[in-house]
This record gives C-alpha cells, sequence and structure tokens, in this order.
C-alpha cells in the first residue's frame, strides 16, 4: 500500500472539520471547539513521536500523524453535533433584536464612511 497518497486526504479533512468547527461556532458552541483543538494538538504531537521516532516511518509517519489528528477531530466533532443537535443557537425574531441599535449604527456609519473614503481615493 502506498502511504504517501494518505496525504493528499489530509486537506480533504481539513475542509470537513473546517465546516464542522465552523458550524459549531456559529451555534455558539466555541469553548467545545477549542477544547477539541487544544486535545488533538496534544495527541498529533504523540502520533508524531510515535510514528516518526520510535516507529521510524520519516515522512509516511508525519502523513499518517496529520489525517489521524483531522480524522479523530472530525469523528470528536461530529459525536458533539449528534449530541446537541437538538439545540439551537438562534429561536427567531424577539424583541431583544430591536435593543443596542446604536452602537450598531456607530459600527456601520464609521465603516460605510471609511469604504467610501477609500472608493473615494482609487477612482
Amino acid at each position: 500500500v502506498d502511504y504517501m497518497r494518505l496525504v493528499f486526504l489530509v486537506p480533504l479533512m481539513d475542509f470537513f472539520v473546517s465546516i464542522v468547527s465552523k458550524y459549531l461556532t456559529i451555534q455558539n458552541y466555541i469553548a467545545e471547539v477549542y477544547v477539541v483543538s487544544i486535545t488533538m494538538i496534544a495527541l498529533h504531537v504523540l502520533w508524531n513521536l510515535l510514528l516518526v521516532k520510535w516507529v521510524p516511518w520519516g515522512l509516511v509517519g508525519l502523513s499518517l500523524a496529520a489525517l489521524l489528528t483531522r480524522v479523530v477531530t472530525l469523528i470528536l466533532l461530529l459525536i458533539y453535533c449528534w449530541c446537541k443537535r437538538k439545540e439551537v443557537a438562534w429561536c427567531g425574531y424577539t424583541p431583544a433584536v430591536c435593543m443596542n441599535w446604536g452602537e450598531s449604527l456607530k459600527l456601520g456609519l464609521s465603516g460605510a464612511v471609511n469604504m467610501f473614503v477609500e472608493l473615494g481615493m482609487f477612482e
């Protein structure tokens, strides 16, 4: 089996991990995504030690460690999504939507002025 072909699966797994982590972040589960990410960084270091140093596989070990990290991260995030599938972060329009309009308008107007000044400078 040509293990170096597994290197090409790492960007695909990164894509899926990114989609699931962005979904959880939008649902306001930011701490959970960070906990999984930090845990996987620690496990990635251990897998690199195991597959590169103790089992001298070199580049094959690096690609396997990277792929293993992405796959386990994706599995953990999908398990968390499945456990929290009944909860949603946004429950529709409420009167709280109309609060703090002043701050939003200040931020939006300053951004719009900045955009028009830059447009005028380049045109």
